[in-house]
């Protein structure tokens, strides 16, 4: 949602500020952990950014069955979207392959055989139903 100020009502010469609702709501930020050589990295972003074995890649993996560019993180609407980037082995978000989705709070993201990334979006909805856990995690069957 943004928010706009509204010029003072001459008579009262009083400003008020109005909410609109607009699809270009800011997500908060995402929270990335993976780990490189041993070590474990951590990051914290507000914008779009990349997730793969190039070195241009904002989070740069070596691992070879990891895309050169394998998926892209975005802010829309107010969410975190993550989308595979045609990425030869596949992404999985919490063991489900995705070509794109939504990040919930907590989530681990699989890229290629084995690697994982951690991610937590603090300010994700937390207004999720029965329907959509069991559909997310178990293909429907509760």
């Amino acid at each position: 949602m943004g928010k706009t100020k509204k010029p003072g009502n001459p008579k009262t010469d009083v400003d008020e500020t109005v909410v609109l609702a607009s699809d270009d709501s800011v997500a908060g930020p995402v929270h990335v952990v993976w780990w490189q050589d041993g070590t474990e990295q951590k990051s914290t972003f507000t914008e779009s950014f990349t997730i793969g074995r190039d070195p241009t890649c904002d989070v740069f993996i070596v691992d070879s069955s990891v895309s050169r560019f394998h998926v892209r993180i975005s802010p829309t609407n107010g969410q975190w979207h993550v989308e595979d980037l045609d990425s030869g082995n596949g992404s999985f978000l919490d063991s489900v392959r995705i070509r794109e989705a939504v990040l919930p709070l907590t989530s681990t993201l699989q890229l290629g055989r084995e690697y994982k990334v951690w991610l937590n979006v603090p300010e994700a909805p937390t207004d999720i139903t029965d329907e959509e856990i069991a559909e997310r995690y178990f293909g429907g069957h509760r």
